[in-house]
């Protein structure tokens, strides 16, 4: 199994930085810098390049006035950049029993038909993992969209499988995107570096039963 991915989280300002940790406790495998200087990443994306080359890092997440970003990066470039204007959002419910973190979950994504950002996704939030019982799973993150606004939610499984949010809670619109070009996308999947060899049993070409082929 490959080695999980660290999230660069990107703290502009002490207002974003309770719900952004929260989400970066929940990924876990997350390393925070302080930038208050970036108040654009569509913008600022070679300062981006430069952080996450600086702390080893392929995929990163921000909030910066009022928006909320996330992405990943190949080679030094960056693969896709998404940019979302926050309509709502809340850390956590009231009456609610925070979540255990750095718990398994899983994701669950609905209505999203975009192949690259549902990609993106799974790359941020994914939670690795060689074995699965899902039965004992009792957190997910959902992401959906409905009427061209996407909801970004973390919630807890109840025993009778109905969900309760428990927070982070997002109400989102996306206003920019930005992808690399195709051939870098699929460089980006990798290279098979390893030549292997495969042994069979020698056959009697008598043995082989053809067909007739028949004008």
């Amino acid at each position: 199994m490959s080695k999980r991915l660290n999230v660069l989280s990107i703290i502009t300002s002490k207002k974003n930085k309770e719900i952004q940790s929260i989400v970066t406790k929940i990924r876990s495998d997350c390393i925070q810098v302080i930038r208050e200087k970036l108040s654009d990443p569509m913008k600022q994306y070679s300062l981006i390049q430069k952080l996450l080359k600086k702390n080893e890092c392929k995929l990163f997440l921000t909030i910066t006035n009022g928006f909320f970003s996330f992405g990943r990066s190949f080679n030094d470039e960056i693969l896709d950049l998404l940019k979302f204007k926050i309509i709502n959002s809340k850390s956590t419910f009231k009456n609610v029993v925070s979540a255990e973190l750095n718990m398994k979950y899983y994701i669950f994504i609905q209505n999203i038909a975009d192949d690259r950002i549902c990609n993106l996704i799974i790359d941020v939030f994914n939670m690795k993992s060689s074995k699965v019982c899902l039965k004992n799973i009792k957190y997910c993150w959902i992401f959906s969209c409905i009427d061209s606004k996407y909801i970004f939610k973390y919630c807890r499984i109840l025993s009778n499988d109905e969900i309760e949010d428990i927070g982070p809670y997002f109400e989102l619109e996306l206003v920019d995107k930005y992808y690399c070009s195709d051939e870098l996308y699929k460089k980006s999947f990798g290279e098979i570096n390893e030549i292997g060899t495969l042994h069979i049993d020698k056959q009697d070409l008598r043995e082989i039963k053809t067909r007739k082929y028949r004008k």
